[in-house]
């Protein structure tokens, strides 16, 4: 009864989520994340389809080396009928994909290994089978909805669940979409898996998510539409009442051929070649996240996977690119001097351009960086802030701004300010940090900021000179 309240709960939850539009948690499953989750996932799912292709005993669980440690152990208890029936089957699905991609191999192999294993006996030579299948349907029951006890208690279990279950089925869902092109709506995503698990829940259902490896094998038999899973469902419940002691001689290891076979092409190698000659911090992210699978199991290397993207997300964050910049000849433009061998830097004005949105993750990072330039030998008399990419500030932002001009300004350096957009402008307005720095101090373009700079740095000159 604590169970099928558990899958009532996750339901709500998941409906609630799908309904408040918490969807947009999936941003942070980055491609490296789901290209290293989905390549250890394939590996575990294949390694715990191991024993029954071998025909050993193996533990349930979703961490490889508590699978790879007693499979090695038991090699001298493979069961040779077991393994030939495993790897026949194996054979068998990859010659139709590579003869008929289209032709239904897993039901071809799931009709000739049952009817082998019943003609010829082999499950008298210990070929373990499924055997006997539950027969009918489960009766509607109401889980104890009202044992509030008993929900607060659940409340913690039925939020991970809710989570990490969505997080999961998300992670598979866009491998799919990615290979199909089509597009996901996770909001949906998530009312569909609340809707299953409440319905479920009525029906003695465990809380349930997207299915790894039956994904894999549904798509494997070319399933394009929702038809497939009405289909299979109503296949399930016909066999459940009519068909069940069809399955009796089914054998293990031709279910474990087919998975194996299914999750063999979810292993990403290309898109580890390609990180690793375009982006190596990301990269980084897909082995750890890949290793995090293995070591942990598909529930906690999808949450290492998460907080992966969310740290590298706050580390790029935190110290953007930023450039001095110089004017291209004969124009009024202003390019990194880095990369513009030929940019102009203008004498005593330092043209500083930040690409990013100011927030507290990077205020110190501007500060540190200002303070770089301006203490260059020799040092600046201005200072123009390039705003061009900047598309927001946040308060804490708006306060290291306010403090690297007052010290600016202490220095003997006047800043001025290019390209601020209109709601930055907006916010430098309400935080008055406009008339401290100087309404005329602000231009539409770097030139005209560089040329006033230029002008008052001449006046002064000029000033001292008469002096």
């Amino acid at each position: 009864a604590l169970t099928w309240l558990l899958a009532a709960m996750v339901g709500v939850l998941q409906l609630g989520m799908g309904l408040l539009r918490f969807g947009f948690l999936t941003n942070f499953l980055s491609r490296p994340v789901l290209a290293g989750f989905t390549s250890a996932a394939a590996l575990i799912i294949g390694a715990s389809q191991l024993g029954h292709l071998l025909g050993i005993d193996l533990p349930r669980s979703s961490r490889i080396h508590e699978l790879l440690v007693p499979l090695v152990r038991q090699l001298d208890a493979v069961h040779l009928l077991t393994l030939l029936v495993g790897v026949g089957g194996i054979v068998l699905l990859a010659g139709l994909r590579y003869w008929r991609p289209a032709f239904p191999g897993a039901v071809v192999l799931v009709l000739l290994s049952t009817l082998a294993v019943w003609g010829l006996g082999l499950s008298e030579s210990q070929v373990r089978i499924v055997g006997e299948v539950p027969a009918g349907l489960p009766a509607p029951v109401l889980p104890p909805l009202m044992d509030l006890e008993a929900i607060w208690a659940l409340l913690p279990i039925a939020l991970t669940i809710a989570l990490v279950g969505f997080m999961e089925s998300i992670a598979v869902a866009k491998v799919y979409a990615a290979r199909g092109r089509y597009d996901l709506s996770p909001n949906r995503e998530l009312i569909g898996l609340g809707m299953a698990n409440l319905v479920g829940a009525f029906f003695r259902a465990f809380p349930v998510t997207g299915g790894f490896s039956r994904t894999a094998v549904n798509a494997q038999a070319g399933a394009a539409t929702m038809m497939a899973g009405l289909l299979s469902a109503a296949i399930v419940a016909l066999t459940l009442v009519f068909l069940t002691d069809l399955f009796y001689y089914l054998p293990n290891a031709a279910l474990a051929a087919i998975v194996l076979v299914a999750v063999a092409g979810l292993l990403d190698w290309q898109e580890v070649r390609r990180l690793w000659r375009t982006d190596r911090r990301d990269f980084a992210m897909l082995i750890v996240t890949f290793a995090s699978t293995l070591a942990l199991g598909i529930e906690g290397g999808i949450l290492v996977g998460v907080l992966a993207s969310i740290t590298a997300l706050v580390y790029a964050s935190s110290r953007p690119h930023a450039a001095v910049c110089g004017r291209i000849p004969g124009t009024d433009i202003y390019r990194n001097i880095n990369r513009n061998p030929n940019a102009e830097v203008i004498e005593e004005v330092t043209v500083f351009r930040i690409d990013a949105t100011l927030s507290f993750v990077n205020a110190e990072f501007l500060r540190d960086r200002v303070r770089e330039l301006v203490e260059q030998a020799p040092p600046p008399h201005a200072f123009v802030f390039d705003f061009h990419a900047v598309n927001g500030v946040d308060s804490t932002s708006l306060h290291q701004l306010d403090q690297i001009v007052h010290e600016l300004r202490q220095r003997g350096v006047e800043p001025y300010f290019a390209a601020v957009k209109g709601p930055v402008m907006d916010q430098l307005r309400r935080a008055r940090l406009d008339q401290r720095i100087g309404v005329d101090r602000f231009f539409i373009e770097v030139a005209p900021a560089v040329a006033a700079a230029r002008e008052r740095i001449v006046d002064l000159l000029r000033s001292s000179q008469r002096h």
